[in-house]
């Protein structure tokens, strides 16, 4: 008999919603990254062996100051780049440096991370990387322009401040309670 062509059913594979808004601003669409980060962590335990091996991995820490990790899943849960649409989510995050322009690679791959927000502790300024793994560079930060402090809104609070020259350095100081702690993001 005549041959039967196939027939071609819809697939059974959910496309995941994105966790991202792709309307927000992006002062909030870098807030809901650092969210995702934060989520990651709590995923990966090599991660949270990291910051146990420094002796700062707390959970109470790590939601407080949105501590996260990031690696190449990251790509995964973002909807496909849409083609001639400058506006789409792939590309605004390449154009805000969370993304790398050449590869769509998370820029801080392999990174525990944590957010450096302004003194109102509602704008993320920058998001400090540290490898966790081997390789270089250990420290990175996103290719934004250098400013701000971590954990910053202190200084409107405490009389002293103890000044860290590292973000790790500074959590370290916060695990054993010292709340006044500032830090920069190295010292260039």
């Amino acid at each position: 008999g005549p041959a039967v062509a196939p027939r071609i059913g819809k697939t059974s594979v959910r496309k995941l919603a994105s966790p991202l808004a792709l309307d927000a601003g992006d002062d909030e669409l870098v807030r809901q990254v650092v969210g995702l980060f934060n989520q990651r962590l709590m995923e990966q335990p090599h991660a949270q062996q990291y910051l146990v091996k420094r002796g700062i991995f707390d959970k109470a820490m790590v939601d407080e100051f949105q501590i996260g990790f990031t690696d190449r899943t990251f790509g995964y849960l973002l909807p496909p780049q849409q083609r001639h649409r400058e506006d789409d989510l792939r590309n605004r995050l390449k154009k805000l440096g969370i993304l790398r322009a050449e590869t769509g690679h998370p820029h801080l791959a392999g990174r525990v991370v944590v957010p450096v927000f302004d003194d109102t502790c509602t704008r993320v300024v920058q998001i400090y990387g540290r490898l966790t793994g081997s390789g270089e560079p250990r420290h990175l930060n996103l290719p934004w322009p250098a400013r701000g402090l971590w954990n910053s809104h202190v200084l409107k609070t405490a009389e002293e401040h103890i000044l860290c020259e590292a973000v790790l350095d500074g959590l370290t100081f916060a695990r054993h309670g010292f709340a006044n702690v500032v830090a920069c993001l190295g010292v260039e």
